[in-house]
């Protein structure tokens, strides 16, 4: 279903597709009406909305704005949501501990690791470490939180740090919760799905 920020594309043989109205560069929306909007809209009015606007590709001063505005009044999906996003903003400190301080909080933690594994910061390689130690610490991870494991540890290696297990080590894990993210991580299909999703 066609929504604000959504449009359907129909492709030949193929079903069809939702589309971000942001990937076009004519479609635009101001931090005013972001900040009028908010309060108004429902949790997952929210998310369709920052599910949409992540993928735009330019930034401008308003779209600085936005994120902004959007770290200010950040919940447990904003992180995950922005984190690809986020990597355009020119203040790389604020966005890495913004991004560092919601492994602290509720929420799936993958997409902020993938990318503060690519920071080289000490900062977020602290961080990542005693997320670690908090996840190896329960006794019973569910699914998310082995997705979440398997992509701290690859963070650990990217910032030189010594995870608990190596992603190479994880594919061979009879836990398929461990184990498949983990062969994606090493044939790069994550990786394109990032490059993807951050709108390059």
């Amino acid at each position: 279903m066609e929504s604000d920020w959504f449009e359907i594309k129909q492709i030949a043989g193929k079903p069809s597709i939702r589309y971000s109205k942001f990937r076009s560069p004519h479609f635009f929306v101001t931090c005013a009406e972001v900040k009028a909007q908010w309060p108004r809209w429902s949790l997952e009015e929210r998310v369709e909305f920052m599910s949409a606007y992540s993928v735009k590709k330019d930034v401008s001063n308003e779209d600085l704005c936005i994120m902004d505005f959007l770290m200010e009044k950040s919940d447990e999906y904003t992180p995950s949501v922005m984190a690809c996003s986020l990597t355009r903003h020119p203040n790389r400190t604020k966005v890495i501990e913004y991004l560092s301080e919601s492994l602290k909080q509720p929420g799936i933690k993958a997409n902020q690791l993938r990318v503060l594994g690519t920071t080289g910061s000490s900062t977020a390689a602290n961080e990542i470490e005693a997320f670690v130690q908090r996840l190896t610490a329960s006794p019973n991870r569910n699914s998310w939180e082995n997705y979440d494991y398997v992509y701290a540890c690859w963070a650990l290696s990217k910032l030189n740090r010594k995870p608990p297990q190596s992603v190479e080590e994880l594919v061979s894990s009879s836990d398929e919760t461990l184990a498949e993210p983990a062969k994606a991580l090493l044939e790069g299909t994550n990786s394109e799905w990032w490059l993807r999703s951050a709108g390059n």
